[in-house]
């Protein structure tokens, strides 16, 4: 892969996680569903797009990692109760490895938004 992560600014209780694998979360898709609220941007992308951005277990494995670093290092910078939106471009295999990642008790909650075609990012599930 190897993914890499790009973080936010600190402080703010409101925050924003694009998981950019197999396309490009951009920021102004993300500012709709959020009424353009000036929250920080977390990103996890992989080092291209694409459906076969994984090719192999090592890099799930790396990816799996990665998020673990990412949740821990938003909890550190923004606390446990911070407001956690999520935003995926990810394959299958990406998005059952972040959700078996996640941790109740050492990570923050979550919301989850989906992209439906049309309409953009749409509120889809809280994880909390």
């Amino acid at each position: 892969m190897p993914p890499r992560c790009s973080t936010g600014q600190d402080g703010q209780k409101k925050v924003t996680l694009e998981l950019s694998v197999t396309a490009s979360v951009s920021d102004d898709r993300v500012a709709q569903p959020l009424r353009g609220d000036e929250i920080p941007i977390w990103e996890i992308q992989g080092s291209r797009f694409g459906a076969s951005e994984l090719r192999n277990k090592a890099d799930l494995t790396e990816y799996r990692e990665l998020v673990d670093k990412t949740l821990d290092a938003i909890k550190n910078q923004h606390g446990m109760e911070v407001d956690l939106s999520v935003f995926p471009a990810i394959p299958a295999a990406c998005a059952i490895s972040f959700g078996r990642t996640w941790q109740p008790k050492a990570h923050p909650s979550f919301t989850i938004y989906d992209q439906i075609a049309g309409q953009g990012f749409s509120l889809r599930h809280s994880i909390r």
